[in-house]
């Protein structure tokens, strides 16, 4: 009777794309297949106004979880539905509703549980109709479990039928998707990532609106040890599991830092520094086909964050910087670090690049026609070096990508 499981993904604010919804599910589509990959018991399908995974060979139940893990860190999908598929009969429909609340009382341990029915009936040629199925399958439920009662408010279980032309879906488990737009469906994006906690976060909403990210890192060895990078791998690898893979170039940056500790003003060092990442970012930008930088900053949080400082490093580009966290507590980010699965890599012991001829009382107040004077005065062998560094980049591939 029971035609096999499946998952369905729902949507939520592509429903408001109306113009390009089209668009946006076809790069779901194409999205859900990349991060299934490893699952080829699983087949993405497109009955309308859903994207439905269906299994076509068995799969454990352990492994079926693991799936439905990936896919709710999937963005663009709002609910993650794991379904019964059936036909498109009543008697069908019943026995897998009676079904699925067994499962829940299996799982809760009781019998006396509170339920509400939810019943969809997008094919309107089905009899009987949507009311007529709520009355069969809440008398099903009570003949199964006397104990069952009725509660549309506080509820234990909540049994859902959804027919359609050709299959009915039954389902009594709804789990909360990622949200946002799909991954591709607006761009791409250059994210600078470090090993700290806000860069990754600033990548994870950088996705979320629907960016394909990449990273590049400025890499202070032999300053500092290799734990540094050995952080910003595993954050590159975290990264990789919400867009289907995660690119990431290494810039060995050592020398620029070398270069301007002697050469530069000992207050403006960081400020320089940075300039010098967002150049080379730009670089990787364009080479990617990005079409913007993308960071962790937050206005105020550090020396190089006061407003007057991010001045200084939007001018040293002739692109747009995004910046998701400029309004955000550092709690904020903590607690976001922590819902993605950043925060106990972010926050393993390692020497900070950014720390590097720190001075003691860094430029709160730059000011980028000073800074632009201190580059032309150094310019060729800084050129020299920024070149130097690009070409000695190593490139990395994380996750499916």
């Amino acid at each position: 009777m029971n035609t096999g499981r499946g998952v369905i993904l729902k949507v939520g604010e592509l429903f408001l794309k109306a113009g390009t919804r089209q668009r946006f599910m076809r790069q779901l589509r194409e999205n859900a297949r990349r991060v299934l990959a490893p699952y080829p018991e699983a087949r993405v399908e497109k009955p309308y106004g859903v994207v439905l995974v269906r299994l076509v060979s068995e799969m454990s139940d352990e492994r079926f979880r693991e799936m439905l893990d990936v896919l709710t860190r999937l963005f663009g999908v709002a609910r993650v539905l794991p379904v019964r598929l059936v036909p498109t009969e009543l008697e069908a429909i019943l026995a897998t509703g009676v079904a699925e609340a067994e499962r829940a009382v299996e799982r809760l341990g009781r019998d006396d549980l509170a339920f509400r029915l939810t019943v969809h009936r997008a094919n309107k040629h089905f009899r009987p109709n949507s009311k007529g199925i709520i009355e069969a399958l809440a008398v099903a439920l009570v003949a199964r479990f006397p104990r069952f009662h009725v509660d549309l408010v506080s509820f234990d279980l909540n049994v859902s039928v959804e027919v359609r032309d050709e299959l009915a879906y039954v389902y009594a488990e709804s789990l909360k998707g990622a949200g946002g737009l799909p991954v591709g469906s607006s761009g791409a994006l250059t994210l600078l990532l470090s090993g700290g906690i806000d860069s990754p976060v600033a990548g994870w909403f950088g996705m979320k609106r629907g960016c394909h990210v990449r990273g590049i890192y400025f890499d202070s060895f032999p300053l500092i040890g290799r734990e540094a990078r050995a952080k910003v791998e595993k954050l590159a690898a975290l990264l990789a599991r919400y867009q289907g893979g995660f690119h990431l170039t290494v810039v060995p940056f050592a020398d620029v830092q070398k270069f301007f500790k002697k050469e530069a003003p000992l207050r403006e060092l960081v400020l320089l520094y940075r300039r010098s990442m967002y150049r080379i970012a730009d670089r990787h930008r364009r080479e990617h086909g990005a079409d913007a930088l993308l960071t962790g900053d937050n206005l105020g949080q550090v020396a190089s964050q006061t407003l007057p400082n991010l001045k200084c490093l939007d001018a040293a580009v002739a692109i747009m910087t995004i910046r998701p966290l400029i309004g955000f507590d550092k709690s904020d980010t903590v607690a976001l670090s922590r819902a993605c699965g950043f925060f106990d890599v972010s926050t393993e012991a390692a020497e900070d690049a950014c720390s590097l001829f720190m001075p003691l009382h860094p430029q709160l107040s730059g000011k980028p026609e000073f800074l632009r004077a201190v580059e032309e005065r150094l310019a060729e062998p800084l050129a020299a070096l920024e070149e130097e560094a690009w070409a000695k980049r190593e490139e990395q591939t994380f996750g499916l990508e």
